[in-house]
């Protein structure tokens, strides 16, 4: 499981994240982020997060990240 993940940041009740332009909020979890990213699509992929309380949100911290799948097998047979 891929996960989008940050350190404990104190005061911090949730974050914004933004992937490829699409914006979610995400609960924090003990002030830190944590978010299931396994289901991005391949390829190359531009993400910011700012951390959020009732007083607004931080400047987002940007982060570009690349989802790449293994090739496919090569030598394939049965033996014996």
């Amino acid at each position: 499981m891929a996960r989008l993940v940050c350190d404990p940041q104190e005061g911090v009740d949730y974050y914004e994240v933004t992937i490829d332009g699409e914006t979610q909020i995400v609960d924090a979890i003990d002030t830190r982020l944590d978010l299931d990213v396994t289901n991005v699509t391949e390829g190359d992929h531009i993400c910011e997060v700012a951390a959020c309380n009732e007083w607004g949100c931080s400047t987002p911290t940007p982060f570009d990240f690349t989802k790449a799948l293994p090739s496919a097998p090569t030598g394939v047979a049965i033996i014996g």
